[in-house]
């Protein structure tokens, strides 16, 4: 994901009528809610559950402008369920600056990341539950889904030319959900 932002560096505007740049997205810097997850998160499992024929097949595409000021058309492939993910925030956050729509997608990517990567941690620590006769996830702990919504990412690698990584830091994270939980060991389920 990294590459892909900075790919896109520079790209758009950094003045607040444009909302964030890419640089504050890129670090996780713009909040978001776990309300908008959650609205996320049931749209993607809607759309799984949808033959792609019933999906919105309408060709979808974003103006993005170079840092010399030239400008180049990206196009959305509507048969990638990210595209459609993609498309339905775009509605959803109709009027809001593109880049910050940009920030809500990738801070999503970035949660459901973090819970797959750490997954067996997160257990233990009591914050995913699992069915134990099915063994499928039943649920995250609300706690960290709010702390995952609104932390800033930290940075992985050197910070130099930019070759840092942006994500979350498990240890970091949990310290910040035990925190709004007000406990140290137990579990928050």
């Amino acid at each position: 994901m990294s590459r892909f932002f900075n790919r896109l560096r520079g790209q758009w505007p950094e003045s607040p009528e444009q909302g964030p740049d890419m640089e504050a997205v890129r670090r996780g810097m713009v909040p978001w809610s776990a309300e908008e997850f959650w609205a996320v998160f049931n749209h993607e499992a809607e759309l799984r559950g949808t033959p792609q024929d019933d999906w919105d097949r309408r060709p979808s595409t974003v103006t993005l402008t170079e840092s010399d000021g030239t400008t180049r058309e990206v196009r959305f492939n509507p048969d990638l369920l990210l595209s459609q993910v993609m498309r339905w925030l775009g509605d959803r956050y109709e009027g809001l600056p593109w880049t910050q729509i940009v920030s809500h997608m990738y801070r999503y990517l970035e949660i459901k990341g973090f819970v797959q990567e750490h997954q067996a941690r997160l257990e233990e620590a009591g914050l995913l539950a699992r069915d134990p006769d099915s063994d499928e996830l039943m649920g995250i702990a609300t706690d960290l889904v709010e702390v995952l919504a609104t932390v800033p990412f930290e940075a992985e690698g050197p910070e130099e030319a930019g070759a840092a990584s942006w994500t979350f830091d498990y240890d970091r994270v949990l310290e910040r959900v035990r925190e709004r939980a007000g406990t140290d060991e137990e579990p928050l389920f």
